[in-house]
């Protein structure tokens, strides 16, 4: 009987098929990382708001809802490439919406058209800055339709809020006092 010696390619097989696994590990685990870095992608699926806000370009998912047969509540929130919430934008206003320029202040609903508008800075999840609306000429909004049919509301608006302190944190970061939004448009999405 004659014993036979291994071939060198008998030999070099299986760390052929090793190597290939662990390359095809490696590359696997290489696009799941890859894949887990992409940025946030915006939806605008429920609404859209751009605006100047700070002589800067700002846009913002939008959403509403009605919280009882006569108000409805519009949230804007402009997001990190995280998904996390940097800014919130909130207004208050009747329901249904009336084509016209009404002034946005704080106050009876009965009185002004809009009313606890707001604004927050946030980090996260914590609010870290507080704005209430500045009663003046410059803040209103500008419904300009509302399709019963689609429920699309497209309104323009202009804001300057002002930061309540009492309501926001004290951190290193200097947040302004005021801050503006200016050629503000939004498209909302109205489910009634």
């Amino acid at each position: 009987m004659q014993i036979r010696s291994p071939s060198l390619k008998a030999i070099l097989k299986p760390e052929v098929s090793i190597n290939s696994t662990m390359r095809l590990i490696i590359i696997a685990i290489i696009v799941f990382c890859s894949a887990c870095n992409k940025d946030y992608v915006n939806d605008f699926s429920k609404g859209k708001a751009t605006a100047i806000k700070e002589k800067a370009s700002w846009v913002a998912e939008g959403a509403s809802r009605i919280l009882d047969d006569s108000l409805l509540y519009i949230t804007l929130e402009q997001k990190n490439n995280k998904g996390v919430t940097n800014d919130h934008v909130t207004f208050f206003i009747p329901n249904p919406p009336v084509q016209g320029k009404y002034p946005l202040v704080n106050g009876n609903p009965g009185i002004t058209y809009s009313y606890n508008n707001a604004y927050q800075l946030r980090d996260q999840d914590i609010v870290i800055a507080f704005y209430n609306i500045r009663d003046s000429l410059q803040s209103y909004i500008d419904i300009k339709d509302f399709d019963l049919k689609t429920g699309w509301l497209t309104a323009e608006f202009s804001s300057l809020f002002v930061k309540d302190k009492a309501a926001s944190l004290v951190t290193r970061v200097k947040y302004p006092d005021t801050l503006s939004f200016t050629k503000g448009r939004m498209e909302i999405l109205v489910v009634q």
